[in-house]
C-alpha cells in the first residue's frame, strides 16, 4: 500500500545517535546492522552502503529507488524508513 505523499524534511540523524549491537547481514553494496537508537530508545536496523561501490557498479539509481519505496510504502510486512544520513563515503538508512 502506498501512503499519502510525505513531506520531505531534512534528517537530523547522525551515526553517533546509534549504538551498533550486531551485524544482521551482508550484501553486494554493504551491510545491515541491528542498532539501538539512543534518541527513541528503540532497536532499529541500519543499512549502510558504500557510495563509491554503488557508483562503481552503476547501481546508484537502484539504491535511490529502494530508499524512495521504503519512504513511500506503508505495509506491516515492509520495514519503515525513519531517516537517512551520510558519513564520508557511506550512506545509512
Amino acid at each position: 500500500m502506498l501512503s499519502k505523499e510525505k513531506s520531505k524534511k531534512k534528517s537530523t540523524a547522525k551515526l553517533e545517535n546509534y549504538t551498533v549491537l550486531q551485524n544482521i547481514g551482508e550484501g553486494a553494496y554493504g551491510s545491515v546492522n541491528l542498532a539501538y537508537d539512543k534518541t527513541s530508545g528503540k532497536k532499529v536496523a541500519i543499512k549502510s552502503v558504500n557510495i563509491m561501490k554503488i557508483c562503481e557498479l552503476s547501481k546508484d539509481r537502484h539504491i535511490l529507488r529502494e530508499k524512495d519505496l521504503l519512504n513511500t510504502l506503508n505495509h506491516f510486512n515492509i520495514i519503515k524508513l525513519f531517516s537517512t544520513f551520510k558519513v564520508s563515503f557511506m550512506h545509512f538508512y
